[in-house]
């Protein structure tokens, strides 16, 4: 009995055994086969299993291939520990534009990941970021793309933010937001519910199943139904460039009960995949797969990394991406390193939204740029946003 069969009470189906690790060019002892009509003969079996009922005493129909992938994935592991990665390949081609954030990030983010123990999807060795775009207007103006706002949404909408997606909708058993400061008071409630995943073929079982995050968070859950704010196969924005690979986008309309983002911090899209299916080489269950710097017209935000007090009045290097900038606080507050801070922007004359492609949204302006003693929703910015 494996733990799968242990947890949905159904029999464990018993498979060949695929012997030792095998390199590509290896035939089996009769010569007549090699790794791949290995794994070609597993999965057959599995797929018959599965067609199988539970005997007497056990559990049959939706539960019952669980146990049985779940055992078909570790025999697989063991005959190419690396094949699991190949399945992946169809979810990563995508264009630069849509693909490039963990480059824009540099080391910026280590510390969230660190904290929530949630880290990016990974390909070929190396972690991917993939893109999300957000339509955030000034108060009292409109989103620059209406064609984005849900019709099942309530209430008027103040923001549209979408969150580039790449696998199979049946895939995960929760997918939800995590926000690098306004999701903090949360973690300390038990409400981002993370599992390392390292070394493991498939992810590990989660203690709740739909269950571990804010019920305002949640995009996908149970049945796969949407939740009223958020949409999972939304239409590409009008007018904006389209994705080339097999990737599509889950959209969430913001409205005044929402409290995050918080202007500037990194709101991202999680997965929490079922803990049947391969999943190459993840360090998390559940895994990063897209998401931005949620800037607003008039403000963003960074991290206090140094004080400079050799002048009469102390300057601060912040980070902001991958960038240090220098910055003049807009009064007498003091900051200290760590702190979450926000910077407001050069007031814009006309601007009536803010958008992902914005040049402010990648170009800083240090010369105009200041350190303004704000902060939002109650969240505290002081000694790395603790609660």
């Amino acid at each position: 009995m494996t733990v799968f069969d242990e947890l949905f009470q159904i029999d464990a189906v018993a498979l060949p055994d695929p012997g030792p690790p095998r390199g590509p060019d290896d035939e089996d002892e009769e010569g007549g086969g090699d790794q791949m009509e290995q794994m070609m003969k597993l999965g057959s079996l599995a797929a018959n299993a599965l067609m199988q009922p539970g005997s007497e005493g056990h559990g049959s129909g939706p539960l019952a291939p669980l146990g049985v992938l779940s055992e078909m994935m570790r025999r697989l592991s063991e005959v190419n520990p690396g094949a699991l990665e190949e399945t992946w390949w169809l979810l990563e081609q995508e264009a630069e534009e849509f693909s490039d954030i963990m480059e824009k990030a540099g080391e910026s983010l280590d510390k969230m990941f660190d904290h929530y123990q949630i880290y990016p999807i990974r390909f070929d060795g190396g972690r991917k970021i993939f893109l999300a775009r957000y339509d955030f207007p000034q108060n009292n103006k409109e989103v620059q793309h209406p064609d984005a706002i849900l019709k099942k949404a309530k209430g008027k909408c103040l923001g549209i933010i979408d969150f580039l997606v790449g696998f199979p909708l049946q895939n995960p058993e929760l997918l939800t937001t995590v926000g690098e400061w306004s999701s903090r008071k949360e973690k300390n409630e038990g409400d981002v519910a993370a599992k390392s995943g390292k070394g493991e073929p498939v992810p590990p079982i989660p203690d709740d199943l739909f269950e571990g995050y804010a019920a305002e968070r949640m995009l996908l859950n149970y049945f796969y139904l949407d939740e009223e704010h958020a949409e999972t196969l939304a239409d590409d924005m009008a007018g904006e460039p389209i994705p080339e690979g097999l990737h599509w986008w889950v959209r969430i309309n913001l409205d005044e009960d929402k409290k995050y983002p918080v202007p500037g911090e990194f709101l991202f899209l999680c997965s929490r995949q079922w803990c049947t299916l391969p999943w190459g080489e993840q360090e998390s269950t559940p895994y990063l797969f897209s998401g931005n710097w949620m800037d607003t017209v008039f403000y963003t935000g960074g991290r206090v990394e140094s004080v400079d007090e050799s002048g009469d009045y102390p300057k601060y290097r912040v980070r902001w991406r991958k960038n240090l900038l220098t910055l003049n606080p807009s009064d007498f507050a003091a900051y200290e390193v760590g702190d979450r801070v926000t910077i407001l922007k050069k007031l814009p004359e006309d601007k009536e939204s803010q958008q992902w492609k914005d040049k402010d949204a990648d170009t800083p302006d240090e010369d105009e740029w200041v350190i303004a003693p704000l902060m939002f929703y109650g969240i505290r910015a002081r000694g790395n946003g603790e609660e």
